[in-house]
């Protein structure tokens, strides 16, 4: 494979702004402290396994090639390969998947790249804080059937 090459312009993207934790079933993803917890128990990313989870959980079921996913963590400037980004996605699944050959939360798209699924998870749960006067939390739901939610 080539090694990725700069490539101008390209922004960072994030689908979901301002959440302070992302859960999908058992899979918790603080933003605040940076922390994934799996069934209460915290799971030890390093921090580029954090900043790939992360983005993949904002924005659920899209697929990412792994070039665009290099960008995306690593940046314009970065020169290297993405085969990284399957040796990431490999030892991410190892740490949050309880079966690695058949993943629940981080899916291989044969010829299209890596997707964050929420199909087959129960709930979907964004908790935002927005500051003004008063600190104001509330919490947007996404159920199986996409429907976005306050509660």
């Amino acid at each position: 494979r080539a090694p990725i090459y700069h490539q101008a312009n390209l922004q960072p993207y994030f689908q979901i702004s301002q959440a302070t934790f992302l859960q999908f079933d058992e899979l918790i993803i603080d933003e605040k402290n940076q922390k994934v917890y799996l069934q209460d128990e915290e799971v030890n990313l390093s921090f580029k396994e954090y900043r790939l989870l992360q983005f993949l959980a904002r924005n659920p079921n899209k697929i990412w090639s792994a070039s665009d996913l290099y960008l995306q963590i690593w940046g314009n400037s970065s020169i290297g390969d993405t085969r990284t980004i399957n040796v990431h996605i490999s030892n991410l699944r190892k740490k949050i998947e309880q079966d690695v050959s058949n993943p629940k939360y981080i899916l291989t798209i044969r010829g299209g790249g890596f997707m964050f699924d929420t199909k087959y998870n129960d709930l979907y749960i964004a908790v935002f804080a927005i500051t003004t006067d008063v600190s104001v939390e509330y919490i947007r739901c996404f159920c199986r059937c996409n429907r976005s939610t306050i509660c």
